[in-house]
């Protein structure tokens, strides 16, 4: 594994073609569940569905729990 590719490719602005978008999405995905734990440790995961011209491309999830509840999308991670 070349740790220092890795460094350089999250420092840099996220592309799809040299694998770095993926690596900010695995950063990212951490940060959220090292934030909100009790959602990855015992949520329920409950699904989502689109309605509209597209809705057949779209997959989707909530993870709740005490109260709380993170969506997420391709825009990101919603928690409240």
């Amino acid at each position: 594994m070349d740790y220092g590719l890795r460094k350089k490719l999250l420092d840099s602005k996220p592309k799809l073609e040299d694998g770095s978008a993926k690596l900010h999405i695995i950063r990212k995905g951490l940060e959220v569940r090292k934030k909100h734990p009790a959602l990855f440790h015992g949520g329920a995961y409950v699904p989502l569905y689109a309605d509209g011209e597209r809705e057949e491309n779209i997959v989707a999830f909530a993870l709740r729990a005490g109260g709380k509840t993170l969506i997420a999308s391709r825009r990101g991670f919603s928690a409240d």
